[in-house]
């Protein structure tokens, strides 16, 4: 379980939830779409802004300059192994996963990380911002993104689901009852 944001490419040009649930869940459409050479640049200058703000970060899909024709995406992630951030681009929209394990210090440091990262995709692409968690859409130039607390309260929901002694234990049945 992972908490994801995602920037997207806008039809509409305004931030709406709906139209950002719409281009999340294309999936099967992303799949199968013909990759273009302006396609292939967006995502290369998308790449290029973060590695030049962050030359910690690890790049796969791209091989001699161009994007690789066997990725659907392209996937970047921190150098540092603590981080644990990944970051997908596709053709029309950038995903986020940040795993729910982390420390409060180690998740704020990331999400300080994140806030820079989609503010340099919405200035490079034009994209807008949705969080699921928060079932929220915004301008990443105009606005910043506020997801620390909603990550850190589930992140302590899940801590004490898991540390729960009774979470693995199976109910004792009187050996008689088979039902």
């Amino acid at each position: 379980m992972s908490y994801d944001i995602f920037c997207y490419k806008s039809k509409i040009g305004v931030p709406d939830v709906e139209e950002a649930q719409i281009v999340i869940e294309r999936e099967d459409e992303r799949e199968n779409m013909v990759q273009g050479a302006k396609l292939s640049d967006l995502k290369l200058s998308i790449v290029n802004a973060l590695m030049s703000y962050n030359s910690n970060l690890e790049v796969f899909g791209i091989s001699d300059g161009e994007v690789d024709d066997d990725f659907k995406s392209i996937e970047i992630e921190h150098t540092e192994v603590e981080f644990n951030l990944q970051i997908f681009i596709h053709d029309d929209m950038v995903s986020f996963n940040l795993p729910y394990h982390l420390n409060s210090k180690k998740a704020e440091s990331i999400f300080h990380f994140i806030n820079e990262y989609i503010k340099i995709i919405g200035k490079t692409a034009g994209y807008f911002v949705f969080d699921p968690q928060l079932g929220l859409a915004y301008d990443p130039t105009q606005a910043q993104h506020n997801g620390l607390n909603k990550y850190l309260a589930v992140r302590k929901n899940m801590t004490c689901s898991l540390s729960s002694p009774n979470l693995f234990q199976s109910k004792k049945k009187p050996w008689w009852k088979i039902w």
